[in-house]
């Protein structure tokens, strides 16, 4: 693919001179957009808004609308991409009243679509549902299926976040649907391997096991290898909530040497936790303390924090087990700290119950009756039944002990 993009680029780089040698200024100005967005393709985000900016000039200067909105979409796709989403939505807020303009019903559409992804990433879910939804009608008005299909799988995304998923699996049946009947099957897949996770949430694991076999069969025929590999993942997953051992880590090591290969660090780092949770299950602690390090440093690498809380959280898990209590509280204090920091409110009140059961069994209990009444207050925000049912029965716990 790299490779693919090289030579592109050298051969958009040699149109452009040719052009500009011959003085047409509408298609060198193409040439640019057109290296842009390869540039965006290849991450090469600051390269690719200066070329889309020099673009857009250029079809500013010749009076070339439909161009200009094109580069602006684009210069706002660059900083979705970088999780700058206030300059996301003022980019594509104005390419969509350029395309509105023009009477350009597909770019305005592109844009509705990619404001209720940028929306849907800062958890606006009510407005991203809307702006999808909006986008959807337009995509089906001007008879553009696939788009249609797409705006499908994302508004079936925000249903899964918010825990819709009986809804997010009509939708999702819907968009495969649609998938289908343009012979997209990378899209299809993908819907099969959302339906598989949303069936192994619902602990439905038979039918979970059996739907993203299907949908790794489908990116295997494709040639999509991160899309196998999430489904060796979640694959790995399930057999560990089943708890084959054995199985899950074999199966999340073919998931995690398939990211290595294709360079994607976030699965690498996501089965590494699951490996080091797995080695936790087997009470292999010193492997993985020494696997969820690595995982952690993944994360850290990344930039992801929830990743990084998640590690401390379940190294924490290790280090009660082993009864040293004090490195337990630090790393619970850093965990509850990060999952803060990101909104992780239930991964919070976890840290929260482990910290007020470390001073119970500290017989520390005012701390621990502190402690456990703020993480009952979480889950009960939350409405988080069992966690708030797990608190009280320590509280009183708690109580009788002081009775005594």
């Amino acid at each position: 693919m790299e490779a693919n993009y090289a030579d592109a680029k050298d051969m958009l780089g040699q149109a452009k001179a040719q052009f500009d040698m011959i003085e047409s200024k509408w298609n060198a100005a193409q040439c640019l957009r057109s290296l842009g967005d390869i540039l965006c393709m290849e991450n090469k985000y600051a390269d690719a808004k200066n070329v889309l900016s020099q673009a857009k000039a250029q079809f500013d200067m010749i009076g070339t609308k439909l161009g200009a909105a094109q580069c602006l979409q684009s210069l706002g796709n660059v900083p979705y991409m970088e999780n700058e989403y206030a300059d996301a939505k003022d980019m594509l807020s104005q390419a969509k009243e350029q395309f509105d303009r023009i009477g350009d019903k597909l770019g305005a559409a592109q844009c509705l679509e990619n404001l209720g992804n940028v929306l849907n990433m800062e958890s606006k879910y009510a407005d991203a549902k809307d702006m999808l939804g909006q986008a959807k009608a337009q995509f089906d008005m001007i008879g553009s299926k696939l788009k249609a299909a797409q705006c499908l799988r994302s508004l079936s995304n925000i249903l899964y976040m918010e825990n819709k998923y009986t809804d997010a699996k009509d939708i999702l049946g819907q968009a495969k649907a649609q998938f289908d009947m343009v012979g997209n099957k990378l899209g299809a897949a993908q819907c099969l391997q959302s339906l598989g996770n949303i069936l192994y949430l619902e602990n439905k694991y038979t039918n979970a096991k059996d739907i993203l076999g299907q949908a790794k069969a489908q990116f295997d025929l494709i040639a999509d290898k991160l899309g196998a590999a999430q489904c060796l993942q979640s694959l790995g997953n399930i057999l560990h909530m089943e708890d084959k051992h054995a199985d899950a880590k074999e199966m999340i090591g073919q998931a995690k040497a398939q990211f290595d290969m294709v360079g994607d660090k976030l699965g690498t780092a996501q089965c590494l936790w699951s490996l080091g949770d797995i080695l936790y299950m087997e009470r292999q602690y010193r492997e993985a303390k020494d696997v969820l390090g690595q995982a952690k440093v993944q994360f850290d690498t990344i930039g992801n924090k929830l990743g990084a809380a998640r590690c401390l959280k379940s190294l924490s898990n290790i280090l009660y087990m082993e009864n040293k209590y004090a490195d337990t509280k630090d790393i619970l204090c850093q965990a509850k700290a990060q999952f803060d920091m990101v909104g992780d409110k239930l991964g919070a009140a976890q840290c929260l119950q482990r910290l007020g059961i470390t001073l119970y069994i500290e017989n520390n209990y005012a701390e621990a009756k502190d402690m456990l009444g703020q993480a009952k207050a979480q889950f009960d925000m939350i409405e988080n039944k069992l966690g708030a049912t797990q608190c009280l029965q320590y509280l009183d716990n708690i109580s009788r002990c002081q009775k005594t």
